[in-house]
């Protein structure tokens, strides 16, 4: 019989570094991801994918689903561009803690045909309200790069 060997530590509690750290990151946007900036980019449309076995449609699009993992076959569903504000939060520092001389809102929207949730800006003069209708402003067409900031903001729909 193999021997376990038990480590202990000396201290209960875990310690603390105080301080700040500045980190960057790179996110790649995969296969199916880049598939939609592309869709964005060039034709200005919400490109999303299917899984169907949930029954879940995700905006950006996957090559798998999150929830059971099934592999995503159908790839080209246009959704959008309107939406709805499902939350959001007012930012008012950047993100070295410098006070923005124009705060706005963070706001997490679901496309009209999407499941999923998508992280945006929204420009308002006041304070959004969940279900408020919104649609994106896109960057000229020249000037998009196929990336998530060809959408400038999203803006909301006139009232009738």
């Amino acid at each position: 019989m193999a021997k376990v060997k038990t480590i202990t530590r000396k201290h209960k509690t875990p310690s603390v570094w105080k301080g700040s750290m500045t980190m960057e990151n790179a996110y790649s946007s995969g296969l199916a991801g880049e598939k939609t900036l592309q869709a964005l980019k060039n034709d200005g449309v919400f490109l999303a994918t299917r899984c169907d076995a949930c029954d879940i449609i995700y905006f950006p699009a996957r090559l798998y689903c999150e929830r059971c993992f099934s592999r995503i076959l159908e790839t080209d569903k246009i959704i959008g561009p309107y939406g709805s504000v499902e939350s959001w939060s007012r930012v008012a520092i950047d993100q070295k803690g410098k006070k923005l001389s124009k705060p706005y809102h963070a706001v997490l929207i679901r496309l009209d045909g999407a499941n999923t949730l998508l992280l945006h800006r929204l420009e308002m003069p006041t304070e959004p309200y969940f279900g408020l209708k919104v649609r994106p402003v896109l960057k000229e067409q020249d000037k998009r790069r196929g990336s998530i900031t060809d959408i400038l903001c999203f803006k909301p729909l006139p009232q009738n």
